[in-house]
């Protein structure tokens, strides 16, 4: 009951803000000696007094119940008790009619008292420094070699900032517990240590997060962003290895899972869709008919490129529209056989493409495998997702920024090691729900 009544002080608080403001303002147009006013302060005054009592009650009660930092408590309750006392002072000495120095003084205090108060409520409330010029937004530590970075501070304290820090940090503390630093982090809060080091499932910290969404004790509580699937396996192996504050990446040993997890840390990498610094010749533009009226779809690539793309839209290439994509090996870059077959004589044309940058095997079957993808000097996008490959080199691919191999048999945790600066894309996406994507018809409603 007490915690529900502490409730509404951010409701009431609003309420002396606005009363002794205003009388502020009618105590001057007395002093400018408009009398007609009087009457109207006494009210005003009067009601301050009680609104002033009730939001300091419930702030009591609010701040009686932990989770908020202990000093600027104290000075947000002193003022806010200087305030009221203030107030009863000047609603005596208005009654009185007391118009003196010392009054006038009174009533610039009393405004001074309101704005610290109001200041360290904010303070409370925003946070220390919500009137700082600068932007005290949590910035993620950008990571461009994930072998490299510290596990705490990188990894870890991120998902900590954006899941847990509303709650847990300088600015409240609930439960006593602050998880915005290494030392308040090892502290732990009113229900003691919240790690174990190499015990994960002994560790609040952690064991929370696992807690069905409906339970009073799962962590973050239903309703704020909860950590992703990788996230959880981050920290689990963090608490798994130690609890280190100060390794690095490369220093800890990690599972497939864990790799994984790591890997989607990485930047996307940027790369060129065409060729840099490539002269080639004109397109052969009766090759580019022939195969557009084989049912190829064909283009340029711009108005005035000399590059071309190509989608074999799942058609077996015969020796004549073979021969056509062979003349335009030099000017293809962008190539789709997505869904298709393809022969010895088909794969022996496409090794030719010298200048490809992008290339779609998605679904696509090969009588002759696929180890000759090794031959493109300037490859960076490749796309795996779907085939039936199993066993793949592409170490050759020098310039390769970006892999799809969802639905393949590719091992995923192998290639992620063999190519730890390519952007590997292994599928598996879960869209979360939230409350808005779903509408709940009634019987009654619709009836």
């Amino acid at each position: 009951m007490s915690e529900f009544i502490g409730q509404f002080h951010p409701l009431l608080v609003h309420l002396p803000i606005g009363f002794l403001l205003l009388a502020s303002v009618f105590r001057f147009l007395l002093f400018q000696g408009k009398e007609q006013f009087r009457e109207t302060l006494s009210i005003i005054l009067i009601l301050s007094i009680p609104s002033t009592v009730f939001t300091a009650i419930t702030g009591y009660i609010l701040s009686d119940g932990g989770g908020y930092a202990s000093e600027l408590v104290f000075k947000h309750q002193w003022s806010g008790i200087a305030l009221l006392s203030l107030t009863i002072v000047l609603y005596v000495l208005h009654f009185k009619e007391v118009r003196t120095s010392l009054e006038r003084v009174l009533w610039i205090v009393m405004l001074l008292t309101l704005s610290l108060t109001g200041h360290f409520g904010g303070g409370l409330t925003h946070g220390e420094n919500y009137l700082s010029l600068g932007t005290d937004v949590y910035e993620r530590p950008a990571i461009t070699d994930v072998e490299e970075a510290l596990v705490y501070q990188d990894i870890i304290e991120p998902v900590l900032a954006q899941k847990c820090w509303s709650c847990h940090s300088g600015k409240k503390q609930k439960g006593e517990l602050r998880l915005d630093g290494k030392d308040w982090i090892l502290k732990g809060g009113e229900s003691g240590q919240v790690i174990a080091a190499h015990k994960p499932a002994q560790s609040e910290l952690y064991s929370r997060l696992l807690l069905d969404k409906q339970d009073d004790d799962h962590m973050p509580p239903d309703g704020k962003p909860q950590p992703t699937k990788e996230e959880l396996i981050l920290i689990q192996w963090w608490i798994e290895t130690g609890g280190s504050f100060d390794k690095k990446v490369k220093d800890l040993p990690k599972n497939g899972q864990v790799s994984l997890a790591l890997h989607s840390l990485q930047p996307k990498a940027e790369y060129k869709r065409l060729p840099k610094e490539v002269k080639v010749k004109e397109v052969d533009l009766k090759a580019m008919k022939t195969l557009q009226d084989f049912g190829i779809a064909i283009s340029k690539v711009g108005a005035e490129s000399p590059f071309l793309q190509v989608s074999l839209l799942g058609k077996r290439l015969d020796k004549k529209t073979l021969e056509s994509l062979a003349s335009l090996s030099e000017n293809i870059v962008w190539f789709n056989s997505g869904g298709g077959s393809l022969d010895s004589a088909s794969v022996e044309v496409i090794r030719s493409f010298s200048n490809i940058t992008e290339l779609n095997l998605s679904g696509t079957t090969s009588s002759s495998g696929f180890q000759w993808i090794n031959n493109y000097d300037n490859l960076v996008v490749l796309n795996l997702s779907q085939t039936k490959v199993s066993d793949l080199d592409l170490s050759g691919l020098s310039k390769l920024k970006r892999l799809y191999v969802f639905g393949s048999d590719l091992n995923k945790q192998k290639l992620i090691q063999a190519l730890p600066k390519v952007q590997i894309d292994t599928g598996n996406y879960v869209v979360p729900t939230y409350p808005g994507d779903t509408t709940v018809f009634r019987k009654e409603d619709i009836i």
